[in-house]
């Protein structure tokens, strides 16, 4: 078998990646097993765009949650988390600002609740979170960013960065696994929670 060294090796790989299928992401949009909401074409851009960013937090939430309980300073275990202002924060920096509005991205977020993958934290969870978050970046000397921005930018910083902390939800592994069966092969996390579900 040629070893794509030879011009009829190069043709034969060529033509293979041309005709290759491409492998599908866990991030990849438009791959729920249940109905997406009805939408125009530019909804559904918007829509899909909003739910690849949601779904790469997504993925990663129990990292993240592992995180945040491992700061020692709640008064309950969190569960697997995400932040959908921080989703949206870096959607915008992807997009140069271009990106879904914040609107856009809470349907998506919405959607996902209705299914019970999401759930609102209380309140006073919340506030748990953003005093957690707020101590941590004080023991890295990393309020409101850099120490070299001015006061002002670093005190919006700091606003952010709790709005973010305020904004969480809790996701329902085995809900979200419903809506995106192929979650299960995401991650570790992931297939431990498909596992359990299996069990259940």
């Amino acid at each position: 078998m040629s070893d794509g060294t030879t011009n009829g090796g190069r043709l034969r790989q060529w033509w293979l990646e041309v005709h290759a299928k491409p492998v599908p992401y866990p991030t990849d949009p438009g791959r729920a097993a249940v109905p997406y909401p009805p939408s125009t074409r530019g909804q559904r851009h918007a829509f899909a765009q909003s739910e690849e960013y949601l779904l790469r937090e997504i993925v990663h939430a129990g990292g993240w949650t592992r995180h945040v309980n491992a700061r020692g300073d709640l008064t309950f275990v969190a569960p697997w988390l995400i932040q959908p202002r921080r989703v949206h924060a870096s959607l915008m920096d992807d997009t140069k600002g271009r990106g879904p509005s914040r609107a856009q991205m809470q349907e998506v977020v919405d959607w996902l609740a209705s299914h019970g993958a999401l759930r609102a934290l209380s309140d006073e969870h919340r506030n748990e979170l953003v005093r957690s978050g707020e101590v941590e970046r004080a023991a890295e000397g990393r309020t409101g960013g850099s120490v070299y921005d001015s006061p002002e930018y670093r005190a919006r910083v700091e606003d952010m960065y709790r709005e973010w902390d305020h904004n969480s939800c809790e996701v329902i592994p085995v809900k979200m696994l419903h809506v995106y069966p192929h979650l299960a092969d995401a991650d570790q996390d992931w297939q431990d929670s498909a596992g359990r579900a299996g069990e259940a």
